[in-house]
């Protein structure tokens, strides 16, 4: 089984939360391969609830992702909070993903690869 596509959140204040969540809900219909997202699992909650979209999350370490993809959006948590609203340069000039650089663990050669992608972001 290869191993899911890991996706950064972006910019809080931009699209990607709001194009993950609702691409989550179509990953069926869609046929997607799993994938989990790094991200502060309440700011989603909050975005999912304030999108009317009813997707479930589940807190995961990157290796149980694909496990909890068919009933849940694996979520790997980062370490800070994320307040949606306040683009990259209000908070302190750093994109929410760069906390997480260098925490996956990306494979080359014959393994099963793993990739990390940020979703839209605001790039100022």
């Amino acid at each position: 089984m290869s191993l899911p596509l890991a996706l950064t959140l972006g910019e809080p204040a931009g699209i990607g939360p709001d194009i993950t969540l609702a691409v989550w809900q179509r990953r069926d219909e869609l046929a997607l391969p799993p994938f989990y997202l790094l991200a502060d699992p309440d700011f989603l909650a909050r975005r999912a609830q304030q999108l009317g979209l009813d997707v479930p999350l589940c807190v995961v370490e990157p290796d149980a992702a694909a496990k909890t993809f068919a009933t849940a959006l694996p979520v790997v948590a980062l370490a800070e909070r994320v307040t949606a609203g306040l683009v990259a340069a209000e908070r302190d000039d750093r994109p929410v993903d760069q906390p997480v650089a260098g925490a996956v663990d990306v494979r080359g050669g014959d393994d099963d690869g793993l990739a990390v992608t940020a979703v839209p972001s605001h790039r100022p």
